[in-house]
């Protein structure tokens, strides 16, 4: 199990420090490598745990003044919302005065994405078909990748 302590933070600590909008926060925090791995390598609870953790308090170093940020973009990338929609009940410090913003944008974007998972398998060759031809039933389309 991968802990906060374990990952590397410091482009978006560099990021969080020169930082002047929101917007501009989240757009460095949504292609930071660090944040896609806090997603991948940590369960939606743990992520909340940790936000609820830093962003209750004033931050005592700059780690710990983005951490809430990184981790609330991390739950935007999670494939369901419910973790994201927990955070709205997550009362912030007032020193962190962009999270409520922030989290207000991930929900709203988030709602109005759907997201699907292919699994294609390695190998095979290239054909795309419908596999269904009579008019009155949906197609599905057939992908198979050489």
């Amino acid at each position: 199990m991968t802990k906060i302590a374990d990952i590397d933070l410091t482009l978006a600590e560099r990021d969080f420090t020169v930082a002047n909008t929101p917007l501009f926060l989240l757009r460095r925090l949504q292609r930071d490598s660090a944040v896609r791995r806090i997603s991948e390598s940590m369960t939606t609870e743990e992520i909340l745990s940790y936000i609820r953790d830093y962003v209750t308090k004033e931050p005592a170093t700059v780690r710990e003044a983005v951490l809430p940020y990184a981790c609330l973009v991390a739950l935007s990338i999670k494939p369901d919302i419910f973790g994201l929609k927990n955070a709205t009940l997550i009362v912030p410090h007032a020193w962190h005065r962009w999270f409520n913003y922030m989290r207000t944008v991930l929900v709203q974007l988030s709602q109005h994405i759907s997201r699907a998972e292919f699994k294609v398998p390695v190998g095979g060759t290239t054909n795309l078909s419908t596999a269904n031809s009579d008019a009155t039933s949906p197609k599905t389309m057939l992908l198979s990748v050489g």
